[in-house]
């Protein structure tokens, strides 16, 4: 091991002062496991997954100087590593831009891969390095180069939150929906375009400039979520206000994998905001997922007053029973009351239930509906709770009603 740094000592101190010794004295002292180019196999430490020859080492540290003495005495420009790494790519991974500069005046080839399929370009753009993006641009690299995930520098550049790269990449041309995968479709392997990958990080900049390039808004990913869903379901309100002038309709109420719409993650997650936003451009209201709720339920079991008194506003139907335990939204906002026995979900104060109670009366909920436990709301109702006789009033108004109005059709 003393061998090893010493070598590198003589190299760096000889390069550096430019006299005392030349190259070819230095790799006279090269110990046995270095080959006649004083340049393979130097194993990183123990553990490594990468092999990097001194020439590699050399390019991701920067030293330009170590870097021309390995070329004078014979390594190849193009060299690669274990990982099919050359010495381009790993210069562009680190933002050594002299390195990168330099290898490229002298004919490094700009486009060529790993065994991941990245390019020097795909790296820099990874990693923030505008400047050796920049040069590498110039330099005629493939701006829209796939690697084996299928994503393209501007991918990577969106994903990591690199705005000016970004907009970097796409003067150059970059193809702001990042190509088709290997299924024809817009987006990466997973099937998530820039766009997606923006609105997932909340990058409200981001999304602001993709948008000026006329990106597909629409375009649906391996989860069956579009960037509108994903945003309904993050909560990100300002995306969905700027998504959605873009978005059609059938978008708007596109169900994913879960067979949730947009409407039903931002009901159910109480972002009233986004539900009004929806709501706004003809959401369905009583659209159900794949357990039969409708965005009115899932408000009812989040304690979403706000969402609650909306969804009814636009003519949500109060009397749905979801399709596996056929309860109402009144059955499910008593179930989820503090005091229950579920355990595994947040629970809601007494004063929330008893509002959405109030709400879903005063818009014609029928009490006496039965659930696949042939139990009435005010079945699942403890002794003890307020609700108790608050519901038994309700139900009497609502009995009286039924009577007034079959007064009033025998009449006719």
């Amino acid at each position: 091991m003393k061998s090893i740094y010493t070598m590198l000592f003589l190299f760096s101190f000889g390069l550096l002062l430019g006299h005392c010794c030349s190259v070819d004295a230095m790799l006279s002292l090269r110990p046995g496991w270095m080959n006649s180019s004083g340049a393979s196999a130097w194993q990183e430490g123990a553990g490594s997954d990468y092999a990097q020859s001194t020439i590699h080492r050399a390019a991701s540290s920067g030293n330009l100087k170590l870097l021309i003495a390995f070329l004078q005495n014979g390594d190849s420009i193009n060299k690669r590593d274990n990982k099919e790494n050359t010495s381009l790519i790993w210069a562009a991974s680190m933002g050594r831009t002299k390195v990168v500069y330099y290898l490229l005046e002298h004919n490094a080839l700009v486009n060529c891969t790993d065994n991941n399929g990245n390019t020097a370009l795909s790296r820099a753009a990874f990693a923030g390095h505008e400047k050796v993006v920049d040069i590498l641009l110039q330099n005629k690299a493939n701006v829209n180069e796939r690697d084996n995930e299928g994503r393209t520098p501007i991918s990577w550049a969106v994903s990591n939150g690199y705005l000016s790269i970004a907009a970097r990449l796409l003067e150059a041309g970059a193809q702001v929906n990042g190509g088709k995968n290997q299924d024809g479709d817009w987006g990466d392997n997973t099937g998530r375009t820039p766009m997606a990958w923006a609105v997932l990080n909340n990058n409200f900049n981001m999304v602001q400039k993709l948008l000026g390039h006329n990106p597909e808004v629409n375009v649906v990913d391996k989860e069956g979520k579009t960037p509108l869903s994903i945003a309904a379901q993050r909560g990100y309100e300002y995306i969905v206000a700027m998504l959605l002038p873009k978005c059609t309709l059938q978008t708007v109420n596109l169900k994913d994998k879960n067979g949730k719409s947009p409407l039903h993650w931002a009901a159910g997650n109480n972002y009233s905001g986004i539900a009004t936003h929806l709501l706004n451009v003809n959401a369905g209201v009583n659209a159900t997922d794949f357990e039969g709720f409708t965005p009115l339920m899932r408000a009812a079991i989040a304690g979403a007053s706000n969402s609650c008194k909306f969804l009814l506003e636009k003519g949500s139907n109060v009397n749905v029973q979801d399709t596996i335990k056929k309860r109402t939204a009144l059955h499910w906002v008593l179930r989820m009351r503090k005091g229950t026995v579920k355990k595994d979900a947040e629970q809601l104060e007494p004063r929330c239930v008893q509002a959405i109670m109030h709400m879903l009366f005063e818009y014609g909920i029928n009490p006496f509906l039965r659930d696949n436990r042939n139990k009435t709301a005010y079945e699942w109702i403890a002794d003890d709770w307020e609700e108790k006789e608050l519901l038994g009033a309700y139900q009497a108004i609502y009995t009286k009603q039924l009577v007034k109005k079959a007064g009033e059709y025998i009449s006719l």
